[in-house]
């Protein structure tokens, strides 16, 4: 019994060191020299599905919007998780390209593990594209209630306009996507994640709603409306 337990502890550690093996090798370039990730964007939150990241200190969500033409893609770096470690370092392939004929990168996209488009939050919130969505879809949504599960809430399109009347075009904090304790995503045309269209997003902190950022603290009444929604 005692000779069974060591065999499966020496196939466990060889497994191991093959595996670290592995990826120290494809992580190597031609030269010999160890391939450092160049990182030059971060995940804010821990929803890769519907949560927004930051590049070149703007702050995008995931869109609908595509480059222009695909073969200007420049791929320019990596992403990195939220609360990475050196595992996650070493495995991650999620790579931040650009479109070589927008200067501003208004859009951008990643490839590798996770493969989607983000836009600019100020090219997002803008009320002509809002308008435009109440109009085009009826079906609109809470997204990554439950990371795990991937639960979606449905909210009435009512709601949404009287939040994008009271508030406005949003500017939007990292410090806030760290400090609130839960973040509800809307988007429109939810159903289907790559046409979705970014609407914005609810933060619920200390008990209390907040629409886009924490300052912009929700009223009583639309608060009401919501928390039946996602209590």
């Amino acid at each position: 019994m005692k000779k069974n337990k060591k065999g499966i502890i020496y196939i466990a550690i060889i497994a191991i060191v093959i595996c670290i093996a592995v990826v120290i090798r494809f992580n190597y370039n031609k030269e010999g020299r160890f391939n450092s990730k160049k990182i030059v964007a971060k995940m804010l939150t821990s929803s890769i599905e519907y949560g927004p990241l930051e590049f070149q200190d703007y702050i995008y969500f995931p869109s609908k919007f595509k480059f222009s033409d695909e073969l200007n893609s420049n791929p320019v770096g990596t992403v990195e998780p939220k609360n990475m470690n050196f595992i996650i370092y070493l495995f991650m392939n999620h790579k931040i390209v650009t479109d070589k004929t927008d200067s501003s990168n208004t859009h951008i996209r990643t490839l590798g593990d996770d493969s989607r488009f983000y836009s600019k939050s100020e090219f997002l919130e803008n009320a002509n594209l809002a308008n435009e969505a109440f109009e085009k879809y009826s079906r609109f949504a809470l997204c990554g209630v439950n990371a795990k599960e991937m639960e979606d809430i449905q909210i009435d399109k009512d709601i949404l306009i009287k939040l994008e009347e009271r508030y406005g075009e949003i500017k939007y904090n990292k410090e806030d996507f760290d400090k609130a304790n839960k973040i509800y995503y809307i988007y429109a045309n939810y159903l289907n994640t790559q046409d979705s269209e970014f609407i914005g997003c609810i933060m619920d902190y200390q008990g209390n709603l907040y629409y886009g950022n924490l300052s912009n603290k929700i009223d009583k009444s639309l608060a009401a409306l919501i928390n039946k929604l996602i209590y």
